[in-house]
């Protein structure tokens, strides 16, 4: 920034970021089930370490149109694994510490306060996509020429070279063709260490040497072990659309029996088609037919918003309950880790 003309205190915010901008994703519905949480904490930590002031993630609810899970919450409000990622980077607090890990794939965060150190470590292989992708994501603004010679390619030709090792077109210029040539290496790096950068999973968390003795820990995990699997979710998902859609026909047949109007049944069931969380918007129904669609309004959505807290509530059981870590006396701790896996490790020393 300071080499650009702007001031180093110059605050950097990702105004917009998700796996993906809009769907559908080419290699599949990633936002929506587990690789979608871990990208999120893996994501934080390298902003973080990036020195990025403020960011904002892409979305909040998914929109409702079918295949796009970009939210942190389905549209009928259940959690997905990215807003368990959330909540478990929501949890550093304190001031940000120095850490560093022994692979590209293996990130870390670090904060204390007083005797509590919270260690946020996420494991993530990215897809062959996400692999081969990075190297050329600077290049709008390295060689923006480049960039659009790339944009005038068909995506199958560019599989081809990158992810098949085709050799480029002949018509490309010198600089596209060794930008090709450059990503058919990264990913014949990805493949080499693709399902094997793990080993065994084992993974060695070094503390600062006045926590090690007496320290007790706690590990929080968010992986596939831990939260719901897509269909899963797909499926509590449609069960509770179903449930409004059985309910919202009695909630119209009770409107109808206490003489409320057909346009104004109507105006009830458009606005519950926009948001059943919302209370209907009817204008002047008068104070009878106003008693008439709370009460429909209450027995439609009572059911709906327990059902869905419990719902909620099991999805994240698991990520919360944590469970207690062995601490060496060289104050190391092992965790095992999945390719795809997040841990919070919260530690207290000895006061």
């Amino acid at each position: 920034l300071e080499a650009e003309g702007y001031p180093v205190r110059t605050p950097l915010i990702v105004d917009e970021w998700n796996i993906a901008a809009v769907p559908p994703y080419p290699e599949g519905d990633l936002n929506a089930g587990i690789e979608g949480g871990i990208y999120v904490t893996a994501s934080l930590i390298a902003m973080a370490e990036a020195g990025v002031d403020r960011q904002t993630f892409q979305m909040v609810v998914d929109p409702g149109a079918e295949g796009y899970s970009g939210g942190t919450f389905t549209a009928t409000g259940l959690p997905r694994a990215s807003f368990a990622a959330f909540m478990l980077a929501g949890r550093l607090a304190g001031d940000a510490l120095i850490a560093g890990t022994s692979h590209r794939w293996l990130h870390v965060a670090a904060a204390r306060e007083g005797a509590v150190l919270r260690v946020l470590v996420a494991a993530f292989e990215p897809t062959p996509l996400m692999a081969v992708q990075a190297p050329f994501d600077t290049v709008p603004l390295t060689a923006p020429a480049a960039a659009v010679e790339m944009a005038g390619m068909a995506d199958s030709t560019l599989r081809r070279v990158l992810l098949e090792g085709a050799p480029p077109p002949g018509r490309l210029g010198n600089k596209v063709t060794d930008l090709l040539k450059s990503g058919q290496d990264t990913y014949r790096r990805f493949e080499s260490d693709r399902g094997r950068w793990l080993e065994d999973g084992r993974v060695t968390v070094r503390l600062p040497p006045d926590l090690a003795a007496g320290a007790a820990a706690r590990v929080y995990t968010l992986n596939a072990s831990t939260f719901p699997d897509l269909p899963t979710i797909r499926h509590d998902h449609g069960s509770l659309q179903g449930g409004i859609a059985a309910r919202q026909g009695r909630a119209l047949e009770a409107l109808s029996n206490a003489g409320v109007s057909e346009n104004t049944r109507a105006e009830f069931a458009r606005s519950l088609q926009e948001d059943v969380a919302e209370a209907p918007m009817i204008k002047d129904p008068g104070a009878g037919v106003r008693a008439a669609i709370d009460e429909a309004y209450r027995t439609l959505l009572d059911p709906f918003l327990a059902e869905r807290a419990r719902l909620a509530e099991s999805y994240l059981a698991r990520v919360q309950q944590g469970e207690a870590i062995s601490v060496a006396a060289d104050g190391s701790l092992v965790l095992e880790l999945e390719a795809r896996d997040a841990r919070l490790i919260v530690v207290e020393g000895r006061q």
